[in-house]
């Protein structure tokens, strides 16, 4: 399955670009191997980065070094998130990142800009969470754990569930009892269970994300299939579910 690795940021020096993201953002230096003459492979990456991370690639002629501090032609390109806004913007004063504005409170979280060593400005940012994704989490969880009480704790009263496998209502629920007769033989069926989330997003009023299946059926044979899971709110609890596959 492709991923995202690395992104890669041009920069005048290998070692001042290294001495700037370790020594004043925090970032840990994951990679700097000599390759052709003069030139290193020299990644970088933000303590809590789980992929993605920043190449240093040093710009090589006038077109590449020109370029340098301008890579998004001035805007913002690249996006820096942080668990504890307060604590990380009051570090990287500290440590003298130079910032361009004031921290504000937008609809999508808590930002501030920022610029690299040489001028790139960078989102700092603080995502806002949205309850509904907290509360499919809380669903998911419940659900790889069997635990049917705590999978209809996320439910309103008037669930609706259908699931459809290629193009066709194999299953619908209306209302928490029917979902626990449902939910009550899925766990007699399964010996473990997981729904690995690859994506998600919003779509109008509802959640989707796209997950990989895998689990052991009580006969101990696999199953392994990915889809789509869409949910609707009501009352601050999941009214609606529809999974696809």
């Amino acid at each position: 399955m492709p991923h995202l690795a690395h992104v890669a940021l041009l920069v005048r020096d290998y070692d001042e670009a290294i001495a700037w993201f370790v020594g004043r953002l925090g970032f840990r230096l994951v990679e700097d191997t000599p390759r052709a003459p003069g030139r290193r492979w020299v990644v970088v990456a933000p303590p809590g980065s789980r992929e993605a991370t920043l190449l240093l690639a040093r710009a090589a002629g006038p077109e590449q070094e020109a370029a340098v501090g301008r890579q998004g032609g001035g805007r913002v390109f690249l996006f820096l998130h942080t668990d504890d806004f307060a604590r990380d913007h009051a570090a990287f004063l500290a440590a003298g990142v130079a910032f361009r504005e004031a921290p504000r409170d937008e609809a999508y979280g808590t930002v501030a800009v920022f610029e690299d060593l040489y001028g790139n400005p960078w989102d700092l940012i603080q995502p806002r969470e949205d309850p509904r994704h907290a509360l499919v989490d809380r669903y998911l969880a419940a659900y790889e754990a069997f635990d049917v009480e705590g999978m209809l704790a996320t439910l309103h009263p008037e669930v609706a569930f259908r699931n459809v496998a290629g193009g066709a209502v194999t299953h619908a629920t209306h209302g928490r009892d029917e979902f626990r007769a449902l939910a009550e033989r899925g766990v007699a069926l399964f010996r473990s269970r997981r729904q690995a989330v690859r994506a998600r997003g919003v779509d109008g009023d509802r959640v989707w994300i796209d997950v990989d299946f895998s689990g052991v059926l009580a006969t101990g044979e696999a199953l392994r299939v990915s889809g789509r899971s869409t949910f609707a709110f009501r009352d601050g609890l999941i009214v609606d579910v529809v999974d696809e596959s």
